[in-house]
């Protein structure tokens, strides 16, 4: 009797897991908090009766603010853990002033928020929800001539016999209905569709099967057809969901953030000896470089520099976390291009300090492509290589013979810090030292190679080259 009760309950708690555990591989739901762009007031205004109202403009595109909607009584509310928008009924003129969102950042908002029964993904600017202006075909007819937008109401609206949200679709029509649904997918660089049928009785619920993959981001279900009559008017394109730059951008996003593990930071820490300014004693820094044992430049946690006497920190170690050795020609590639390093010339020189790295990249048809890779040695821990975003300011065709030593094929990217070869004799014949250091930290700041990789960085690298160190 025990062992049944037991496995009764077995089936029950896992019927239970079952119910309240998502789906491993069903397509992503719920967005991630990703920039997409910066959102500006736009030259479009949305006209209601006698008012106006600003658009705003992200990467091309026309958006309306939640604020604007319910200064228009439009109805604003939490349904199902999901806000709902809707217009108020009648024609009434806005009550309430809106205050106009100020320029910045635009993120995706996690949840989406459904205009009517089309689902719609949303846009977070200054803690203001934006969404595109074409969603409010879904609840009516969007009119614009040149730059002004305005609504007119839709009295024979099908999709007002239905009610959809994030679990499927309900019946609300006191008939049968044959119901045509295409679900909207992004796979990361295009955009995919199914098709899904229903045959819904009275009041009945049916779920959405939506895509089995969870590399595909669910955008939105629109009904395409009712009772074999088309209810999607090719002029609606999916209700502005189809938004390709806005969601290439949001792949970017999360793309580079993946990238960013591959390639930390390396950052050199260190602790205060004693106070010096706003610096107090034992606090930690990062050490930004050297400045030939007079003094150091550090940086606190806020990003605030500081110069600080050279005898005024103890260096702790080394922070780079870098998941992998090796990595990809694409990955290299890619890092470049997502991060927009720009550059005056056709190359780019990214030294990778946590691999002691040095990639030289070539502009091709506004990407970044892999040309050559060298090993390097960089600054040590003490005479940091200093990070950052330069440029190749002169070259010197070799340098160090008055101090009894030669570096051949410098070039100068940043006060006394350049590209160079290992140290010769002065003679310019035998290898003094740093042949046997490459790939490894050994420098005083400057970024040593080959005699033969720092010849072509000579012969091929014209000035005003960017340089980024990281």
């Amino acid at each position: 009797m025990v062992k049944k009760l037991s496995i009764k309950w077995l089936f029950v708690i896992m019927g239970i897991l079952i119910y309240i555990l998502p789906i491993e591989s069903q397509a992503k739901e719920i967005f991630e908090s990703m920039p997409v762009g910066i959102a500006n007031q736009s030259t479009y205004d949305f006209i209601n009766g006698e008012k106006s109202y600003s658009l705003y403009e992200v990467r091309g595109y026309q958006f309306i603010s939640l604020e604007t909607l319910q200064a228009m009584q439009w109805h604003i509310e939490n349904r199902e853990g999901m806000v709902r928008i809707m217009p108020s009924n009648g024609t009434e003129s806005a009550k309430q002033t809106v205050v106009n969102i100020e320029p910045g950042d635009a993120y995706m908002a996690p949840n989406p928020i459904y205009c009517g029964n089309i689902r719609s993904y949303g846009l977070l600017v200054n803690d203001h929800y934006l969404i595109p202006i074409e969603v409010l075909n879904a609840v009516g007819h969007l009119k614009n001539h040149e730059t002004t937008y305005w609504m007119e109401p839709n009295f024979q609206d099908e999709l007002n016999l239905l009610q959809m949200n994030e679990k499927g679709i309900t019946n609300l029509a006191d008939h049968l209905m044959h119901v045509t649904c295409i679900h909207l997918y992004w796979n990361g660089k295009v955009y995919e569709q199914t098709k899904e049928v229903f045959l819904l009785e009275i009041q009945e619920h049916q779920d959405w099967h939506l895509a089995q993959d969870t590399k595909k981001q669910y955008i939105t279900t629109v009904v395409e057809e009712i009772n074999e009559w088309p209810v999607l008017e090719e002029t609606d394109q999916f209700y502005g969901q189809q938004n390709e730059v806005i969601f290439k951008q949001y792949s970017d996003a999360i793309y580079l953030r993946q990238l960013q593990k591959v390639f930390p930071r390396c950052v050199i820490k260190a602790q205060m000896i004693y106070g010096v300014g706003d610096l107090i004693q034992k606090q930690e820094v990062e050490v930004c470089r050297s400045e030939k044992h007079y003094y150091y430049v550090v940086k606190d946690e806020k990003g605030n520099k500081y110069q600080v006497p050279y005898n005024s920190i103890r260096i702790i170690g080394e922070q780079s976390g870098a998941t992998s050795w090796k990595v990809s020609d694409a990955s290299i590639e890619d890092f470049a291009t997502l991060n927009h390093i720009e550059s005056a010339t056709d190359y780019l020189i990214w030294v990778d300090l946590c691999r002691q790295k040095i990639y030289v990249l070539k502009k091709s048809e506004e990407k970044w492509k892999l040309e050559k890779s060298f090993v390097c040695s960089t600054g040590k821990m003490i005479t940091p290589t200093p990070a950052g975003l330069y440029e190749v300011q002169y070259s010197i065709p070799y340098i160090g013979v008055q101090k009894g030593y030669r570096c051949k094929y410098a070039l100068v990217f940043f006060r006394d810090y350049m590209f160079h070869s290992i140290l010769f004799d002065k003679t310019g014949e035998y290898i003094k030292s740093g042949q046997y250091e490459l790939g490894s930290k050994a420098s005083h700041g400057c970024v040593r190679l080959t005699e033969k990789d720092s010849k072509w960085l000579y012969k091929h690298i014209p000035v005003k080259t960017a340089v980024w160190i990281r």
